[in-house]
């Protein structure tokens, strides 16, 4: 499948993707002029405005979109979904700005400085409606990046060099240039109530980019200069700017730093996404300029003063981590990754690259154009080291990036922008030409349900199913195994809680919580050692 929307003037891009349980997909991005996606057509209110659209996997069509605009300039960040509430957020320019029916003012100084917004719709099915909005904002430039949900609680990033940011009742003051911020909201049904904020940077300039979340546990990662403070924390940059992941734990009202980490070189070094596995935390990002450090592990550069891919793995000890391994991509020009998703042991990047070639280990790729193409690319964790499988590109003589990716059983569905004709393997999209418009494609790799499943742990039980409020786990001990991860899967396979517990001689015993979860079938998957079980639970 390979699809765009149309664009009868102006331009468009789509920049972040969900998937509900039920095949449906959720983009976001930002456009100008007219957009039309199936039998909607949305037009800008203003400069720059941002869409939500569903595209539906039984009718392999548009179903609905919406929009959010004013005067100026909006732009989307990120979007998630939770059953059929579907959240997104970005920032705005425009003073107001409409959400549907509901209006949010901008507090900046002037029509340059943007506010960060939260907002929630209910998808109906062929329609969908806003149900509140909510706003972060100082006096400056205030930018959101990353969401995340998990049950009732939504996490959003991003950063700001306003010198106040007012978070609901929480203030945080700027540090520097531009800081980092997470907050989390409460979805109250009709609003979102702001729980706890949290500020991270230094003197410097410190940008999130990524976010990713099970169950309490949040990591965020970002580029950093000088000298940064995650909590406690402190991380000091080899160059000019340095990738940095850092952990946090939901504490209820507050939350807390577990670690930091760094990495790069003596260039401009940045993360653009996070995802995660039970006990992992992979990272993909650019480096450039020089050659950049992984713990252990140097990446050389090949682009000159462009930047390079990387991705890298973070084993997560919970209150410290290391790097594993670490792979580089790229050519003499511009190459970036921009997205992540994890299906068992494989991890799935995509980007886009201006390279006339990009290597990916032994497979590379040639773009015959001098502008971006789209790439999509499988990485193997084989636990210290990891490989490349296999990459792809996709695109024609004009600007085709890849910006976001997600995975569902054998399929892999990418978003991002396009500006036709272009080619998507055999595919081609031919309209609308002349502009840049948002595309939606997916590739089936049939490796991806055919992994290896490691030894089975013998005497796994899990108790009362169906559960309300939390679930009792009780296992024998494992020979060799010092602690067992417990990882709580949703219908599409997403960790929405996941716990590292010590293993004793005399096995393992603990509470699950379910609380605040959405009612449904759930798969609760426990590791320890070489070997793994999972058993189905029932959340009622």
């Amino acid at each position: 499948m390979a699809v765009a929307a149309g664009q009868t003037n102006g331009f468009s891009t789509a920049s972040a993707m969900a998937a509900d349980g039920s095949g449906n997909l959720y983009l976001v991005g930002s456009f100008s002029g007219t957009i039309v996606f199936g039998a909607t057509a949305l037009t800008s209110a203003g400069q720059t405005d941002v869409f939500v659209a569903k595209w539906s996997g039984s009718n392999q069509a548009f179903e609905w979109a919406r929009q959010v605009g004013g005067a100026s300039n909006e732009y989307a960040g990120d979007v998630a979904v939770s059953g059929t509430n579907i959240y997104l957020t970005g920032y705005y320019r425009s003073n107001p700005v409409q959400f549907g029916s509901l209006t949010l003012p901008n507090g900046g100084n002037g029509t340059g400085d943007s506010d960060v917004f939260v907002a929630k719709l209910t998808d109906l099915g062929t329609s969908a409606d806003f149900t509140w909005v909510e706003r972060l904002a100082g006096t400056g430039s205030d930018f959101a990046t990353g969401l995340a949900v998990s049950g009732n609680r939504v996490y959003v990033t991003g950063y700001f060099n306003s010198p106040v940011l007012n978070a609901g009742t929480v203030a945080l003051t700027n540090a520097g240039a531009f800081d980092v911020f997470v907050a989390k909201l409460t979805d109250t049904g009709a609003g979102g109530t702001v729980g706890w904020a949290q500020q991270m940077g230094g003197p410097g300039n410190e940008q999130v980019f990524a976010l990713a979340v099970t169950g309490g546990q949040m990591y965020v990662g970002g580029g950093f200069s000088g000298t940064a403070a995650f909590g406690a924390n402190s991380l000091t940059s080899a160059g000019g700017q340095d990738v940095f992941v850092a952990k946090l734990t939901d504490g209820g009202s507050s939350a807390a730093f577990g670690w930091a980490q760094r990495a790069g070189g003596t260039g401009g070094d940045y993360a653009t996404s996070l995802a995660l596995a039970p006990g992992a935390v992979y990272v993909a990002g650019a480096y450039t300029g020089s050659p950049a450090s992984f713990g252990g592990t140097t990446l050389p550069h090949a682009g000159g003063t462009a930047s390079d891919a990387f991705i890298a793995k973070l084993t997560d000890a919970g209150s410290t981590a290391a790097f594993a391994w670490a792979l580089g991509a790229g050519g003499t020009a511009e190459d970036a990754p921009t997205s992540l998703s994890v299906q068992g042991n494989n991890v799935l990047m995509s980007g886009y690259f201006g390279s006339s070639t990009m290597a990916f280990g032994s497979t590379t790729l040639a773009n015959p154009a001098t502008a971006f193409d789209a790439f999509v690319t499988r990485v193997v964790d084989a636990g210290a080291t990891a490989r490349f499988a296999w990459a792809l590109r996709a695109g024609g003589s004009g600007q085709d990036t890849g910006e976001a990716l997600t995975v569902s059983g054998n399929t892999i569905f990418v978003a991002g922008a396009t500006n036709p004709p272009a080619t998507f393997g055999s595919l081609t999209i031919g309209t609308p030409t002349g502009t840049q418009a948002p595309f939606l494609a997916s590739i089936v790799d049939a490796t991806l349900t055919a992994t290896a499943a490691p030894a089975t742990l013998e005497g796994l039980a899990v108790f009362p199913n169906p559960a309300r409020v939390s679930a009792a786990v009780r296992m024998p001990a494992v020979p060799g195994a010092a602690q067992a991860t417990l990882t709580l899967l949703d219908a599409l396979g997403r960790a929405v809680r996941t716990q590292m517990v010590p293993l004793s001689a005399a096995g393992l015993a603990v509470e699950v919580s379910v609380a605040g979860l959405a009612p449904g079938l759930y798969r609760l998957r426990v590791q320890a050692g070489g070997q793994q079980a999972s058993r189905a639970l029932s959340v009622e």
